[in-house]
């Protein structure tokens, strides 16, 4: 946990970056 928030975008997983960019995407076209 301590890797993962000292490095986020190197430690992340394959299916964490798509959840980060899903989440992200939903929250700009929920507020347009």
């Amino acid at each position: 946990m301590a890797a993962k928030f000292y490095h986020p975008l190197f430690s992340w997983d394959r299916s964490e970056i798509c959840f980060a960019l899903v989440t992200i995407f939903i929250a700009i076209a929920g507020s347009i």
